[in-house]
């Protein structure tokens, strides 16, 4: 005979079994859910300027070959409709902005009246595109396949450089900030600062730079010989990390 207790634990798998499905068509559907727009720069021919302002959330940044910029988000762009007393929508909670003027396009969400959610961004630019980041309250940044200037300032987050070859300059708060370096250019500066968390910068063996390194309450670490990497202390100050410089093997953009 079947007992109750026999049933129910019958009963059990098969719950958990529908529930994972109902899980993974959810994940699959909320996937669908995400929106794409795209943007020209006013000169293709020139290299643009994407400015990406928001208050919280996560933004991919990847250089291609394409000539214009896509964003992939979980929110939807900005289109206003016409009101019938004649007023415009100028912020929006739910929503952010895509814009683009003489060669300058700026993403914008929730900077003036941020309403607590955050956003998720994939943005895809030309692999020429200056960036400039900031979040203001929190969330991940990764930035990979660029040639142009990258400027990132986050309160907490992680930052992650991949296959750059430009000017970089990256302050957060409380995050990890790790740096992969394709080729350093003449004149062009890497400064990467956290007041809490670990910086690892990753450079070509073959790199010549004068380099700086600062630490409070933390070290620093390198895999570099000792006569590639020539060092002397200025001062020692101990507050927040550790620093990494390793050199890295070639690769092709």
């Amino acid at each position: 005979p079947t007992t109750p207790s026999m049933k129910s634990s019958r009963l059990y798998p098969s719950f958990l079994v529908a529930a994972a499905v109902a899980m993974l068509l959810l994940t699959v559907a909320r996937a669908d859910e995400r929106d794409t727009s795209a943007i020209k720069f006013s000169d293709p021919a020139k290299p643009g300027v994407l400015k990406v302002a928001i208050a919280s959330g996560d933004v991919q940044i990847r250089g291609t070959d394409a000539a214009e910029i896509t964003v992939q988000s979980d929110l939807k762009p900005d289109k206003p409709a016409e009101r019938p007393d004649g007023l415009r929508v100028l912020t929006s909670s739910s929503s952010y902005s895509l814009t683009e003027k003489n060669n300058v396009a700026v993403l914008s969400y929730g900077v003036d009246s941020w309403s607590g959610n955050g956003g998720s961004f994939v943005i895809a630019v030309p692999r020429a595109t200056s960036v400039i980041v900031s979040c203001t309250y929190g969330g991940d940044v990764s930035v990979a396949d660029l040639s142009g200037s990258i400027e990132v300032k986050g309160l907490n987050g992680e930052v992650n450089l991949d296959n750059i070859s430009g000017a970089a300059a990256v302050e957060t708060l409380n995050g990890e900030i790790k740096a992969s370096v394709r080729e350093l250019a003449a004149g062009q500066p890497l400064s990467l600062v956290s007041i809490n968390g670990e910086v690892t910068l990753c450079l070509p063996a073959a790199a010549k730079a004068n380099v700086r390194l600062r630490t409070h309450n933390g070290s620093i670490l390198t895999d570099f010989d000792d006569k590639a990497l020539v060092t002397k202390t200025e001062s020692i100050r101990t507050a927040g990390g550790r620093i990494r410089v390793h050199t890295r093997a070639p690769r092709a953009a």
